[in-house]
């Protein structure tokens, strides 16, 4: 049985203006493809919510237009859009079973019983919770309430499914393990997924692209790899990345810190001062070496702090000219005090050259 009909999205000149002024959006066109999953990823008043409550048609937009599929639903209804939304607080009936509750949008739309129970029993298997059907939200967990929410939201047959900070309820191993549910979820259905969310390991853990967006703009859309390994912009590499944005120089072919050549990715902007994105995933910190030939690859920096984090030591350490870089101490634990020399190295593609402007 096929629960759901993916469909595209397409934005056409959006933009939607606040009633005192100022636009939550500027003149976005954006196209989301049929059974992409596609995150909205942005700071805390980026636009991406805004864009979402446009696709449900909670709000309208002041201008431009919005479809799914061939149909422009601009002006069409909420209930009448075919879309299937889950909220971060799950929003279930409390007196009614997990059965009743799935089963809610289907009774709204007058869909046949037998039709009804079809349907519903296929959207319990797909979220595993068939042998909950009979029990009511109160004796559920966080993660069953939330598979609860989805179960309900695509048992009608949406063309397209709107998320809204899905995980934003639940603690981190549960977020973990629901992770995994919405990819094996979206394998199975093939719906167009439009996801919310601030948090950038669950965009480029789920989506097949992101959308970044800031200030009511799209700043750089596209698979996450490529928002890693190619922030657009210092703004995505420091809030995708999680790159340290230093300023150096580009001379003769070679990124330069001070009078020290480091190594990166190449630059085609000419010579002249540049940022330099370095992913702190790649950095390596390790002593001075006591025997110095004059060649040996990367920096000197000063001690500064070090924090445990996910199995792994992240040390600050401080440049001669005052700029900070963090990276993975190499051993552990680290015995460095501050002020202590310390050697900062990283490979190539960990450092990306971007323009200054």
């Amino acid at each position: 049985m096929t629960i759901t009909r993916p469909a595209t999205v397409d934005f056409s000149g959006v933009s939607h203006q606040y009633v005192r002024g100022g636009h939550a959006l500027e003149q976005l066109d954006l196209r989301i493809e049929d059974g992409e999953f596609f995150a909205l990823l942005g700071p805390s008043g980026s636009g991406k919510t805004t864009l979402l409550m446009l696709i449900a048609g909670f709000i309208t937009p002041s201008t431009g237009d919005i479809l799914i599929g061939e149909e422009k639903i601009t002006s069409i209804a909420p209930n009448r859009r075919d879309i299937g939304i889950v909220f971060q607080d799950y929003a279930l009936f409390p007196h009614m079973t997990v059965w009743d509750n799935v089963a809610y949008p289907l009774k709204a739309r007058r869909v046949a019983r037998s039709e009804q129970n079809a349907r519903v029993t296929e959207a319990l298997r797909l979220v595993r919770l068939s042998e909950k059907a009979n029990s009511y939200p109160a004796e559920l967990s966080g993660g069953q309430k939330q598979r609860v929410a989805l179960a309900r939201a695509i048992v009608f047959g949406p063309r397209v499914l709107l998320m809204d900070e899905p995980l934003g309820a639940l603690d981190r191993s549960m977020r973990e393990e629901m992770k995994h549910e919405l990819k094996r979820l979206h394998a199975e259905l093939g719906v167009t997924v439009v996801y919310v969310t601030h948090d950038q390991g669950e965009a480029m853990a789920l989506a097949d692209r992101v959308a970044v967006m800031k200030d009511g703009k799209l700043i750089q859309v596209g698979p996450p790899p490529e928002l890693y390994y190619k922030p657009a912009n210092r703004f995505i590499a420091e809030f995708v990345g999680d790159s340290t944005v230093i300023e150096a120089q580009w001379r003769d072919g070679n990124a330069q810190i001070g009078s020290v050549a480091v190594a990166s990715k190449d630059w085609h902007g000419g010579d002249g001062p540049i940022l330099l994105a370095i992913q702190q995933n790649y950095v390596v910190i390790t002593p001075v070496p006591k025997t110095r030939d004059g060649h040996e690859p990367g920096v000197e920096a000063e001690f500064v702090d070090v924090i445990f984090n996910e199995g792994r030591y992240i040390a600050t350490v401080r440049l001669d000219d005052g700029q900070k870089i963090r990276g993975i101490v190499d051993g552990q634990p680290p015995l460095a005090k501050p002020g202590t020399r310390l050697k900062v190295t990283w490979p190539v593609q960990a450092a990306t050259p971007l323009s200054r402007g």
